[in-house]
C-alpha cells in the first residue's frame, strides 16, 4: 500500500472503530449552543443537543472550519512532510463552505487533494473507504483521485425523518407541512441531488413503517448497488427501530459488512433526533 494519509471533516459521522481501523484523521466542526461554542464530538456529542433544544427552544447552529484550520490540520496530520500525499473528504460544497476552504488551504501546500463528496455523513465516508481500499490495492493518489472526482454520483445518501422540529425551526419546512406531519404521521423522506438535500417521498405511518416503506423504495431505486459496505446511520434512535431497519437490509440487500453507527452533533443538529438513513454505493 501506499502511503496516502485520509482525512475528513466530523461530518463524516464514523465510530471510533471505523476511524482507528483505517487510520482516518478527522478535523471536527464547531456547534454553538446559545452563546457557548462546541467541539463536534470532542466537548459535544449529538445526545446533549435533544435535552438543549428541549430546555431552551433554541436550535444549535453550526460553524464550518475555517482555511487557517484546515491547513494547521494538514500540516500536523503528516508530520510536516510534504512529501506525503493527503487525500481529504469533505461534506458537498452546497451544504457548507468545508471544502472551499479547504481547497483554499490546500492549494497553499503540496500533495494535498480535497474531494467534494457531494455527500453528507456517511455518504461522505463511503467514497472515503472505497478510496482506502484503492490505496490498499496499490493505486496512486492521482487514480484514486480521479475516481472519487467522477463517482461521487454514485453514492446514495438517504434519510427519513421522524421529528421535523428542527427542520421546522431551521427554516426547511412551512407551519401548514408541520402542523400536517403530527397529524397526519407524514415522515418526508431527504435525499441528495447533486449534491443538494432535498425531499424526496413523504411516507406516511409510524416510523417502524416508515423504515420498511423507505428501504422498500430503495431497493426499487437503486437495482445495482455495490455490495461491498453499507451504512445505517441515525440520530439517537430507538434500538428496536435500527435493529428493525438492519433485519431489512439483510433481507432485501446482500451487502458484506452493514455498519451502524450515530451521526455526530453537526449533523444531528440539522435533523433532530429519531433519523434514520441507509447510504450505499451504486456500480
Amino acid at each position: 500500500m501506499n502511503k496516502i494519509i485520509f482525512s475528513a471533516d466530523s461530518t463524516a459521522d464514523l465510530s471510533a472503530e471505523i476511524i482507528k481501523e483505517n487510520e482516518i484523521n478527522i478535523i471536527p466542526l464547531r456547534v454553538i449552543l446559545g452563546n457557548d461554542e462546541h467541539i463536534d464530538g470532542v466537548t459535544l456529542q449529538a445526545s446533549e443537543i435533544y435535552g438543549f433544544v428541549e430546555k431552551t427552544g433554541i436550535l444549535p447552529r453550526t460553524s464550518a472550519i475555517n482555511e487557517s484550520d484546515f491547513a494547521e490540520h494538514f500540516d500536523k496530520i503528516r508530520g510536516g512532510d510534504k512529501n506525503i500525499p493527503i487525500i481529504h473528504f469533505s461534506i458537498s460544497a452546497e451544504l457548507s463552505c468545508c471544502s472551499q476552504n479547504a481547497k483554499l488551504a490546500a492549494a497553499d501546500t503540496e500533495n494535498v487533494y480535497v474531494i467534494d463528496g457531494r455527500a453528507l455523513s456517511t455518504g461522505t465516508s463511503l467514497m472515503m473507504l472505497k478510496a482506502i481500499d484503492m490505496a490498499k490495492d496499490g493505486k496512486s493518489v492521482e487514480e484514486i483521485v480521479e475516481f472519487c472526482s467522477k463517482s461521487t454520483d454514485k453514492v446514495q445518501t438517504s434519510f427519513v425523518v421522524d421529528d421535523l422540529l428542527y427542520l421546522y425551526k431551521g427554516g426547511r419546512c412551512k407551519g401548514l407541512t408541520m402542523y400536517a406531519a403530527k397529524v397526519l404521521k407524514i415522515h418526508p423522506m431527504l435525499q441528495i441531488h447533486n449534491g443538494v438535500l432535498k425531499q424526496e417521498a413523504k411516507m406516511m405511518g409510524s416510523m417502524k413503517m416508515v423504515i420498511t416503506k423507505y428501504i422498500k423504495y430503495l431497493v426499487e431505486q437503486n437495482p445495482n448497488p455495490d455490495t461491498t459496505r453499507c451504512f445505517i446511520t441515525h440520530t439517537d434512535m430507538d434500538d428496536a427501530l435500527v435493529q428493525h431497519a438492519i433485519a431489512l437490509t439483510k433481507e432485501y440487500f446482500n451487502f458484506e459488512t452493514i455498519y451502524e453507527t450515530s451521526a455526530g452533533a453537526t449533523i444531528a443538529s440539522h435533523c433532530g433526533q429519531g433519523t434514520l438513513g441507509l447510504l450505499f454505493m451504486n456500480k
